[in-house]
Order: C-alpha cells, then sequence, then structure tokens
C-alpha cells in the first residue's frame, strides 16, 4: 500500500515510481504495476489525483482500476485481527 494518491502526493512522481523499481518501464507500453491501497476508496481527491497523474504521463488511456468489496463483517474481523496481531505480535 503506498498511499500515494491519498497521503504522499506531495512526494512526488519519482517518490511513487520508487515502490515499483522491478516494472522495467513504468508507465511506458507493456509495463504492469499494481498498488493496492483500499483507502483510495474513502478519499473524494485520490481518484482525481491518480487520473490527473496518468494523464500527465500521457498514460491514462492504459489505467485500469479494480475494486474488491468484502462482506462487512469479515472486512472488519480481518482488520481487527491484523491490529490485534500488530499490537500483541504472534504467539
Amino acid at each position: 500500500e503506498t498511499h500515494f494518491f491519498d497521503r504522499t502526493f506531495a512526494g512526488g512522481i519519482e517518490f511513487y515510481a520508487s515502490h515499483f523499481k522491478k516494472c522495467p518501464i513504468l508507465f511506458g507500453k507493456g509495463s504492469f504495476a499494481l498498488d493496492a491501497t483500499p483507502d483510495y476508496l474513502k478519499d473524494v481527491a485520490a481518484a482525481a489525483r491518480a487520473h490527473a497523474t496518468f494523464q500527465a504521463a500521457h498514460a491514462s488511456h492504459a489505467v485500469r482500476a479494480i475494486v474488491l468489496v468484502r462482506n462487512p463483517t469479515d472486512r472488519a474481523r480481518s482488520w481487527f485481527d491484523h491490529k490485534a496481531h500488530a499490537y500483541y505480535g504472534s504467539k
């Protein structure tokens, strides 16, 4: 989760690209990168920032957004388990 379009946008495109060093030609023909940051769905400006960034890179025609929606109860349990593990550690 890069959180680029919702938290660290001011870091610039070079900062964002640094998360995808293994992509041979970032934003170029045939390249593939995946930014899995679920918090983008809560930030109204994130979509506009993403669109503007890829449009400026002349890559907006090739950008695809995939949204996976989970059962809210399962998602809440997963979040709780994640936080509990981070706080208490593994046993």
